[in-house]
């Protein structure tokens, strides 16, 4: 539609192509379809050429398993493309190549370099979604009370094809509710006017509770960081939000770099740090704030079970976990969390709460969990991003899927013991498993973020305020963090 919009206001000829329309059996068939198209085109100049889902046309050559036709396809694109810009003057025959895909990371390098302009498409916002609202409820009897922007607002992470399907799913509700309970015989006797009934505020809830968003946080997040390389404009300036700045070079000071940390990081980082530097000064005892069982329910010391999971003395160990938090943390929280951070705090609950009570019941009780929560938080994170290269204190690079397993041989070759570790890497799989891997095969998220914990989150201001849809079928993923066997 965009590619057709660019064509009518320039009063050009529009060519639309798909991959499989210049696609032939007949060997050297595909190239002189490619050839024959943009001679038309340049006939018909000034003219623009689309081609759709062009990733399944021009992938990276040389890629295993490619065949040699599709090689002389790309290459004859390639040419063609090239001999769009090759003519000067009053001569030239303006022919401008427009394509899309969902996958540009696919495409060959050398059509990324002739395609200029690379241009991110993001999900629809507020006001398009109501506009997109509108416009497939034209011709639809709608009821007065329908309120567009609390529709709207629930809407939030789906796309225009997810609303057009919520909209076709809301209108035929009308029509159900008349033919429940009826034979098939008298439906047939029913007039098209009988059957007509206006689409209600209820009708879209309903449909919104059945239809889940199609586009996924990772497919967004992968989207925008292919965005940040090859891209040709800010993602700020396409989405409308502040680009995400990471590093205190950037920010300006202490205090800039600190609000570089996203609110939820910052705060546990923060908490660390005060309650390590408080026992550095004296005025703090760690025994105090230790997690002992017998002290929390025999003499009611529930501030345990909170200042168990911030405490580490001032250390080498110190350094890695916080630099590992901030990094991992921040990452998780601004990505992969980014639009649910009230699961993110969910995580750390959860994993806390495994720490707390699984290790005592395999008599391995531990008196403090950092370090194993920040492992778990590094365990995620090395799921949702496994083939990032990692650098480990500038001796070698791993895969990041490794990295948790990495830190776990680095405690043990300094002396550690690995249990803490390993009961981290637990917590982390149980939290990845139950959120992510149980999920895709059978659709169920048993660790969904409590509904009060998201309101409380929500009404902090920390984060978009996420939908109860965005609840049911995002939180899920994310990863973070270090320890380096002080425990």
């Amino acid at each position: 539609m965009l590619a057709k919009a660019v064509a009518t206001e320039c009063g050009c000829s529009f060519f639309n192509v798909s991959s499989a329309s210049l696609a032939s059996k007949y060997r050297g068939e595909s190239e002189r379809m490619v050839r024959c198209l943009f001679e038309l085109a340049r006939a018909y100049s000034p003219s623009v050429i689309f081609i759709d889902e062009i990733d399944s046309l021009c992938t990276q050559r040389g890629a295993e398993g490619e065949h040699e036709a599709s090689r002389r396809v790309k290459s004859e694109l390639l040419v063609q493309i090239d001999g769009c810009n090759s003519q000067e003057g009053e001569e030239r025959q303006h022919v401008v190549v427009l394509a899309a895909t969902n996958f540009p990371w696919d495409i060959d390098e050398a059509l990324r370099r002739r395609l200029e302009k690379r241009i991110y498409i993001p999900l629809p916002g507020a006001d398009e979604r109501e506009e997109l609202l509108k416009i497939n409820l034209k011709g639809i009897d709608v009821d007065p009370g329908v309120e567009f922007s609390a529709v709207t607002k629930r809407l939030d992470g789906y796309s225009g094809d997810d609303i057009t399907n919520i909209c076709r799913d809301a209108a035929m509700n009308g029509m159900r509710r008349r033919i429940a309970g009826k034979t098939p015989s008298e439906i047939r006797e029913m007039s098209k006017d009988a059957m007509k009934e206006p689409v209600t505020q209820d009708d879209f809830l309903q449909a919104i509770g059945k239809i889940n968003p199609s586009v996924g946080e990772k497919d967004i997040l992968r989207h925008e960081n292919w965005l940040k390389e090859y891209g040709s404009v800010q993602l700020s300036t396409i989405t409308g939000m502040p680009p995400r700045v990471v590093g205190a070079a950037q920010a300006g000071g202490l205090g800039g770099f600190l609000e570089t940390i996203p609110p939820i990081t910052r705060f546990f980082a923060g908490s660390i740090f005060v309650l390590a530097l408080a026992h550095y000064v004296g005025l703090l005892n760690p025994v105090s704030i230790a997690l002992v069982w017998p002290e929390v329910y025999g003499h009611y010391q529930v501030w345990r079970l909170l200042t168990c999971h911030t405490f580490m003395a001032f250390s080498m160990g110190f350094v890695f976990n916080m630099v590992f938090l901030i990094k991992y943390g921040g990452s998780l929280e601004t990505e992969v969390f980014r639009f649910n951070p009230a699961d993110y705090l969910f995580m750390l609950i959860c994993g806390g709460v495994f720490l707390m009570t699984v290790p005592p019941l395999v008599g391995k009780p531990l008196y403090f969990t950092t370090g194993p929560l920040v492992l778990m938080m590094v365990y995620v994170w090395s799921r949702n991003f496994p083939d990032v290269p990692v650098n480990i204190y500038g001796l070698f690079t791993i895969q990041s899927f490794y990295l948790p397993f990495a830190f776990v041989a680095m405690t043990i070759v300094f002396g550690g013991s690995p249990i803490p570790d390993l009961f981290g890497i637990a917590a982390g799989h149980i939290w990845y498993f139950f959120t992510d891997l149980y999920p895709r095969s059978s659709g169920r998220n048993l660790l969904k973020t409590p509904k009060l914990l998201t309101s409380w989150v929500s009404n902090m201001g920390v984060g978009p305020p996420p939908t109860v849809e965005e609840q049911q079928q995002r939180g899920v993923f994310r990863g973070r963090g270090q320890r380096l066997g002080t425990q």
